[in-house]
């Protein structure tokens, strides 16, 4: 069954279940306007956007308060949070259809952020959600981190906002200068940073192959590039960004994607040894929970042949920076990102590499635990 969701009966549907946690969210300076005090300003009418066509999906009101996201260490383009623990994702035709094409006890479930609906901004709104909290805060002359040269420190030391990761910044900032349709559209999706103090993060790009089935020559040709240039190739895995809470100086150490292509088959042991150092000393307990947390996701895969083809598919490792032993270290796996996510049919095998490159990353974790 599909519906026909107008933007006005999405903005007057029913709130999603929130998600509760027993820990305070990070809290980020409050919007001038608050979101339905813009959206009270704006009426939204239909448009042509993926929303107002047919989706089987939920719908999902917007909470009174959003914040642009402060954590993102990788993709290219900005998101949004919501103090109630979802997090709002620009949303992707194939995204969207992997996410809804899955039933409540599919096996990947435990793997995955919780799907929470979709939902409709408009131009204004994001316009003021964005330059409400970062607009005074970014000089027009801000560098852009575009070169394996350039730094996310380098942009942080320029233009400094507490705890906030540098290529966050970068995409809020680009998103500002990029509003050319009068409406856009994100699926909600539980936020997997939602309740951390100092949420210590790992995005992983999982596979050789980077591109979906719908991309261009010209995309494939570049993606083939990267990932024969990276250790892509070479271990079926590639770190795309990491921030690490460092709890001597009280600060986050960055690492970006441009960074992260640098990384070859002799550096990438040392670069994830440093995500579980915490400047004072390796934190064990966090390994050996990930490499558990890949056993059972690589098992989980060999035993039940997929339906998916994941290209471009990420890894997120999160945990508690905060190191203190009445403290939960609340360590997770997930795989997020998948927008080049296609159906497979039984004659097609993991031309991916996807298993393989879990497999090599379980066994660099494991080196680095006993080590």
């Amino acid at each position: 069954r599909t519906h026909d969701f107008t933007h006005q009966q999405i903005m007057t549907s029913i709130y999603p279940q929130p998600i509760m946690s027993p820990h305070s969210s990070p809290t980020l300076p409050m919007p001038s306007s608050s979101v339905r005090e813009i959206r009270n300003k704006t009426k939204i009418q239909n448009s042509n956007s993926l929303m107002s066509q047919k989706y089987n999906s939920l719908s999902s009101s917007l909470p009174d308060r959003i914040d642009p996201y402060e954590f993102q260490v990788a993709g290219h383009e900005s998101m949004f949070r919501a103090v109630d623990g979802r997090l709002y994702k620009p949303l992707k035709k194939q995204e969207l259809w992997f996410y809804q094409s899955l039933n409540d006890s599919h096996y990947l479930k435990p793997f995955l952020a919780r799907f929470l609906g979709c939902v409709p901004f408009t131009q204004s709104e994001l316009k003021e959600l964005l330059g409400s909290t970062l607009s005074q805060r970014l000089p027009s002359n801000l560098n852009t981190i575009s070169e394996p040269d350039k730094t996310q420190e380098d942009l942080m030391k320029q233009y400094p906002i507490k705890h906030w990761n540098p290529w966050a910044l970068q995409m809020h900032y680009d998103r500002l200068l990029q509003f050319n349709q009068p409406i856009y559209d994100f699926i909600v999706l539980e936020d997997l940073t939602h309740g951390y103090k100092h949420p210590t993060i790992l995005d992983i790009k999982i596979g050789v192959r980077q591109y979906g089935d719908d991309a261009t020559a010209e995309k494939r040709e570049s993606q083939q590039r990267k990932s024969q240039t990276t250790t892509s190739a070479t271990l079926g895995f590639r770190i795309c960004g990491m921030q690490v809470w460092d709890v001597s100086n009280r600060r986050y150490r960055h690492l970006h994607k441009y960074e992260g292509r640098l990384i070859n088959r002799e550096t990438a042991l040392s670069t994830l040894t440093s995500f579980f150092y915490n400047g004072l000393r390796q934190r064990k307990e966090i390994t050996e929970s990930a490499i558990e947390q890949l056993r059972s996701l690589s098992t989980t895969l060999e035993m039940n042949p997929t339906e998916y083809r994941f290209y471009s598919t990420s890894l997120l490792v999160l945990y508690e920076g905060l190191d203190h032993p009445n403290v939960d270290p609340k360590i997770q796996l997930k795989l997020i990102d998948f927008a080049n996510t296609f159906p497979r049919d039984e004659t097609q095998d993991d031309d991916n590499c996807f298993i393989m490159g879990i497999r090599n990353l379980t066994n660099m974790l494991i080196r680095i635990h006993d080590s």
